[in-house]
């Protein structure tokens, strides 16, 4: 790693339009993320499509990656680089980067892009030719352990055959016994040929017979063709009835599907109606506790008012069990009402007990009253639903 070096990769990326400003320092320490962007970048410049991204985030997926991306500059581009020296992600990491960057600014800058991108595809069509003649020579060498070991097997018989070639060579042969053998060989290439001879015939009476099947095929489908053009302009009776159910069919479909939408609102009316008027009495009946529990409230209170009044009178006027139910009117000077105004004042007020009972039998009508008032409107509204 030199100061020259990370300047040169600096103008390099500027010149090559590289989508953010490096700088020298960004190498002093090892920086991953930036040399995988940089990679992924240079690899796509030489292979617009190739399936790599910068996104590691382990130590496996980092390791993938530059293998990914050492493999396809190798393979498209045939440069060959450190995959050890890309992972440190430091000045050395800019060394092996220099390499496809000088590659690609020499390119841009010697000739047009038209011709970068014609020698670039010839390019690629020579490296799938020679990846054709890869895959061929992997095939071929699948096969070679199987052709050795018949090769084996033919050189173990041939000692075999050697004695047998040289008995053969070495005796002699008599001219009649060559003749019968050679008549024998014509006999039986004479009866092959015969044999040859009936199959070609066979094969023409076959090829007369199925020309015949074409042609008679070939009359069936013109004379369905023309039987099809005339089912198809043939209109049956009933049609226009037919087509006039149809209508009437879509008609009814059309207004039973206008009722069932109708329907289905009006029950959700009637559900919230029926929702609305059960949480009505649920609050009528919640207020009636409340007013029923705020008078017994009141009433206690009252009487409990009474007694701390009682209490605190002097010993003297506080009422004994004699006199308890007896109320008293006036001043203590007996300046009151006499005994028949008592009388009558007893029954204007009766007690505060039976006044308290005759307000909580009020209420308790009142409420019954408005309940019964509710459940007739509820029956009311659902009878004209």
């Amino acid at each position: 790693m030199s100061y020259r070096e990370l300047r040169n990769i600096t103008e390099l990326a500027r010149a090559l339009s590289y989508p953010r400003i490096i700088s020298i320092e960004n190498f002093r320490t090892p920086n991953f993320a930036l040399v995988a962007e940089m990679l992924e970048w240079i690899v796509k410049r030489f292979e617009p499509g190739a399936p790599v991204t910068a996104d590691c985030v382990n130590e496996q997926e980092r390791v993938i990656f530059i293998k990914a991306c050492v493999t396809l500059l190798l393979q498209n581009a045939r440069i060959k680089l450190n995959p050890k020296k890309l992972y440190q992600a430091d000045g050395y990491a800019v060394q092996e980067l220099l390499v496809p960057m000088r590659i690609l600014h020499s390119a841009t800058k010697q000739r047009p892009a038209e011709e970068l991108s014609a020698q670039w595809n010839a390019m690629k069509t020579t490296l799938n030719a020679r990846m054709r003649e890869v895959g061929v020579a992997r095939q071929l060498s699948t096969q070679l352990p199987q052709v050795g070991a018949l090769l084996n097997d033919l050189l173990q018989k041939d000692l075999y055959m050697r004695k047998e070639r040289a008995r053969a060579t070495s005796r002699t042969v008599s001219v009649q016994e060559a003749e019968r053998s050679l008549k024998l060989c014509l006999v039986a290439v004479d009866s092959e040929r015969k044999e040859i001879e009936e199959k070609i015939a066979n094969i023409d009476n076959d090829e007369r017979s199925l020309d015949e099947k074409i042609e008679r095929r070939k009359r069936e489908f013109d004379h369905m063709q023309k039987r099809y053009a005339k089912l198809q302009s043939f209109r049956p009776a009933h049609m226009d009835e037919y087509e006039k159910y149809e209508a009437k069919l879509k008609e009814v479909y059309e207004q039973y599907v206008i009722k069932f939408r109708n329907l289905a609102y009006l029950k959700q009316l009637q559900s919230e109606l029926e929702r609305a008027d059960q949480q009505r009495a649920v609050e009528a009946e919640r207020s009636m506790r409340e007013t029923v529990e705020k008078l017994r409230l009141e009433q206690l209170n009252e009487k409990d008012a009474i007694d701390e009044e009682m209490e605190m009178l002097p010993p003297v006027f506080q009422p004994t069990e004699a006199n308890a139910a007896r109320k008293v009117f006036g001043n203590m000077v007996g300046a009151g009402l006499s005994d028949e105004d008592e009388e009558e004042s007893d029954d204007d007020h009766p007690g505060a007990g039976g006044h308290l009972e005759e307000e909580e039998e009020e209420v308790e009508r009142f409420v019954t009253t408005q309940l019964d008032e509710d459940d007739k409107h509820a029956q009311s509204s659902g009878d004209e639903f």
